[in-house]
């Protein structure tokens, strides 16, 4: 694999490596099998200013969107930056953006931690967000724990913003999608549509356009030569292929609903205690 991006870190096992930059939001920036790419790669860090959330695996936290950058928390009132002018949305959280620090590092396996004490985004919740990659005969696990180091309690939508490689067919186990308007989710579920239908017995992905929040039924999902399994706190799915012109096919597992800060938990978000965790993990593994 091949990059301009500096600080990288490798990981390696068997016919696996995986590069990771604790710098940029301790995103997983490349990973391939067999020499083959199988997430989209972050070649140069130029990559990121056309699109922030296209390469590797970016940790989105409080993750999707949350409608007019607005959202209530046992009475109380916040606002996010609103950062997707169409839409009239916060988008993604901040995770992805801060600088991890490396914990440990061996030659399969790479821990980092992110001490988020920001109180001026909106979001004024302190945590620890800690993330494990590890490449051993399964293939590559990422594994996650956000812990509440504050003394109130910490809402929590989670999702990891997943960018494969085009397949030539993709399987994902959802039974309704998330109804939205003008681009914010309404909080209503539907029945999935013909197309949709299609995505549950296999899809092709190029040229088709491939985006929706859906329901979940189920934790795995087929990606072409590969099989993509996730916790169980993981319940809904959120799918974005650039109008099937782009190369990529974006599968988030996600816990919460989409919008899901303004929806009551523990659907629409969880609720973590003071000094207590959540974890999430999701495993990338070769299926045939």
């Amino acid at each position: 694999m091949k990059t301009n991006v500096k600080d990288i870190i490798s990981i390696k096992y068997g016919d696996w490596e995986a590069l990771v930059c604790a710098r940029l939001g301790g995103n997983v920036i490349a990973l391939s099998h067999c020499g083959k790419d199988v997430l989209v790669p972050l070649v140069d860090e130029a990559q990121l200013k056309v699109n922030p959330y296209l390469q590797g695996s970016p940790i989105l936290f409080p993750a999707n969107r949350t409608n007019f950058a607005k959202f209530t928390f046992e009475g109380k009132d916040y606002t996010l930056p609103l950062n997707e002018d169409w839409s009239q949305c916060h988008i993604h959280g901040f995770v992805h953006t801060r600088p991890f620090t490396l914990v440990e590092q061996k030659e399969n396996e790479v821990t980092l931690k992110l001490v988020y004490d920001k109180i001026d985004e909106g979001f004024p919740f302190m945590c620890e967000v800690w993330v494990t990659y590890t490449l051993d005969d399964k293939g590559f696990t990422q594994s996650y724990e956000i812990k509440n180091i504050d003394k109130t309690n910490l809402p929590v939508v989670f999702c990891m913003h997943t960018t494969f490689v085009e397949p030539e067919r993709f399987v994902l186990p959802i039974i309704m999608h998330q109804e939205r308007v003008d681009g914010r989710a309404t909080g209503k579920y539907k029945q999935l549509n013909l197309q949709e239908q299609t995505y549950v017995t296999g899809s092709a992905s190029k040229g088709v356009n491939v985006d929706g929040y859906y329901l979940a039924y189920g934790r795995e999902t087929i990606v072409g030569d590969y099989l993509y399994s996730v916790s169980e706190e993981f319940d809904h799915w959120v799918l974005y292929n650039g109008r099937g012109q782009g190369g990529f096919i974006c599968i988030e597992p996600q816990a919460g609903m989409v919008n899901g800060l303004n929806e009551p938990a523990p659907k629409g978000h969880r609720v973590v205690a003071p000094g207590k965790s959540i974890e999430f993990s999701a495993t990338i593994s070769y299926n045939k």
